[in-house]
């Protein structure tokens, strides 16, 4: 039992606990720092009690035990306040500066992300996730799309932009594009809200069509106008140079660029359809203007030429335009060739390309198959597959190797009757490609009206007219050999030699030189007139000669000669002056063969050799 004397201790140590306690509950979660300067202050003492310290021991132990208590605290809460002390003097790290021009969407603040691109549909794609290539485009999601459906971090022109297709990337921070961005805020001024970053470099863009054509221009001009549906793939280059976005405060506080640039290879969104249908692209207008720096009148409607307004655009052909995707079948009068698709003539191993717009060669390739028989006709197939256009040659005209735009294409190879076939026979045969694998929607038709099978048998030293007729009559028996239909070639299945054309019956020359093997065959379909063949195959496939100098298309035809017999020769009969008498001096000229390779039609009295190629029907 305690003494008397404690009840008055044990009544102070009451309120002293109480006291402590009501301190305890008022500072200790507010703040720790208040308890440092309370120890500092509050000293323990018992004076006040006025008692033996030994005979009120007993009645003190509480509060000394109270006081130890508060002690350990006071040291544990002063401890806790410097441990935060020293988190709080660290940086807080938050995201750096970035440039956004879709509001927040895309965030740029690294080189990848500065050459990126958003399509219509909120697509992003940057330098390091895109896939896109001459042979991979991106196609774009809306048909209604147009150049400025693209969005990159240069602002068009109607955005304000008046130096586009470039932009200082300081000019981008504020109005008219405010494209500056910082989620913790920092770079604005906290009384204004104006942006205070500063940013160094500057970004371009490029615009080229798929026949290397800049077109950034007519972007500037109307950003809202449409793609050329058969110019794609378009390629995009963005540029930019090393630069950097800072702000004053912040950690980090800037983002740095290092100059690079980035292409991506887009295609319009097209209902699928077949922009040209191309063979060996030798020879045309475009060849002789890039060969002689002249221009011939060889390119007919039909053909895409590569002269407008009598100079040469800057890229060659790009082969026959098509009509449509059916074709008519009629083949009667000049006007048909506009009714009519490539080709209507064939031979084993020559092949051509369709370049598409709306739909990928793979994607014709599952709808129809790889191998493709005739819907009408029989004894030719077509082989599908994929390639890139361009026509093998020496290069001895130095126009470089291949020739023409490379292009992507569907590859269509012929596959039918040849001289060590046993089934040699032959009918107009007409192919159909579909778009869709229901066979609802044709993309493209063809009929091959005559067939040609060249072969190895030669003859030599054709110097007279009674040369020419025996030889000529040797080469209908060996022709009529291979079967029904067939016969040997006349000169307009081979060619329609522009010269050769030109010189008319009786005509007049001053001084009596005529040179038809320096021309070209002109490049047009092939029609009847009065129920004969106008045109060949020359002027359909181009170039067939596998041994010339020149043109090396077609490796796996069995063109492997230069000159051909033709069947029929129509002289014709020129005068000059004769300047030793008062007489004109006449000349007749005797047409014996054509040349594969450009399809000139040369003249009699040649010790050439001579080779038969026949044709059904």
């Amino acid at each position: 039992m305690l003494p008397s004397s404690c009840s008055v201790t044990k009544h102070k140590l009451g309120l002293f606990n109480r006291l402590i306690s009501a301190m305890l509950a008022i500072y200790l979660p507010q703040n720790q720092h208040s308890f440092f300067s309370f120890k500092d202050l509050f000293t323990v003492n018992f004076l006040f009690f006025r008692v033996n310290f030994i005979k009120l021991f007993f009645c003190l132990k509480p509060m000394l035990i109270s006081v130890l208590v508060i002690n350990s605290l006071l040291t544990i809460s002063v401890n806790s306040s410097y441990a935060l002390n020293i988190t709080t003097v660290n940086a807080i790290y938050g995201g750096a500066p970035y440039l956004t021009y879709d509001g927040g969407i895309s965030k740029v603040d690294s080189t990848e992300s500065l050459l990126g691109i958003t399509l219509s549909d909120g697509t992003v794609i940057n330098a390091s996730n895109d896939e896109s290539s001459l042979t991979n485009p991106i196609e774009l999601p809306n048909q209604g799309d147009t150049y400025a459906s693209i969005q990159t971090i240069v602002p068009l022109p109607q955005s304000g932009n008046t130096n586009y297709p470039k932009v200082k990337m300081s000019d981008l921070l504020k109005s008219p594009y405010n494209y500056f961005g910082d989620d913790d805020g920092d770079g604005y001024d906290d009384v204004t809200g104006e942006v205070i970053a500063t940013a160094s470099g500057d970004i371009g863009v490029t615009w080229e069509n798929i026949n290397g054509i800049d077109v950034t221009d007519k972007v500037k001009n109307n950003a809202h106008s449409k793609f050329i549906e058969c110019d794609g793939p378009y390629k995009l280059t963005i540029t930019a140079s090393n630069g950097e976005l800072k702000t004053l405060y912040g950690e980090p506080n800037k983002s740095s660029f290092m100059g690079g640039s980035h292409n991506y290879y887009i295609n319009p969104k097209v209902e699928p359809h077949v922009c040209y249908a191309q063979p060996s692209l030798l020879y045309d207008d475009s060849t002789e203007a890039i060969m002689t720096g002249g221009i011939m009148l060889f390119d007919r409607p039909g053909w895409d030429s590569g002269i407008i307004d009598w100079m040469y655009r800057g890229y060659p052909s790009k082969g026959f335009k098509t009509n449509g995707a059916r074709n008519s079948g009629n083949y009667d009068g000049e006007n048909s060739v506009y009714n009519n698709n490539f080709p209507s003539t064939g031979s084993n191993g020559l092949y051509f390309y369709l370049l598409l717009a709306g739909i990928s060669p793979e994607a014709v390739i599952a709808a129809n198959g790889s191998s493709i028989s005739a819907v009408e006709g029989g004894n030719v197939r077509l082989t599908l597959s994929t390639g890139i256009t361009g026509w093998p040659h020496n290069n001895w005209w130095g126009y470089g190797e291949p020739y023409g735009v490379p292009q992507k294409g569907l590859k269509i190879t012929l596959t039918g009757p040849r001289i060590t076939s046993n089934d040699k026979s032959f009918s107009p045969s007409t192919f159909r490609l579909y778009a869709d694998s229901e066979k609802s929607k044709i993309l493209y038709e063809f009929k091959l009206m005559r067939w040609y099978i060249p072969t190895d048998i030669v003859y030599q030293n054709i110097n007279t007219k009674e040369d020419l007729l025996l030889y000529q009559a040797k080469g209908q028996d060996e022709c009529r050999r291979l079967g029904t239909g067939y016969r040997l070639s006349e000169m307009h299945d081979l060619t329609n030699d522009l010269y050769w054309e030109m010189i008319g019956e009786s005509s007049t020359t001053s001084t009596g030189a005529v040179n038809p093997a320096s021309t070209n065959a002109i490049r047009q379909l092939s029609y009847r007139k009065d129920g004969e063949w106008v045109s060949g195959i020359i002027n359909e496939w181009g170039c067939l000669d596998k041994s010339s100098r020149r043109c090396l298309n077609y490796p796996d035809s069995d063109w492997s000669h230069s000159n051909y017999l033709i069947a029929t020769s129509k002289t014709k009969i020129i005068k000059s002056k004769n300047n030793n008498s008062n007489h004109d001096k006449v000349r007749e000229l005797i047409p014996s063969f054509v040349n594969m390779d450009a399809g000139h039609v040369g003249l009699l009295e040649n010790t050439s050799d001579n080779y038969i190629a026949c044709v059904s029907p």
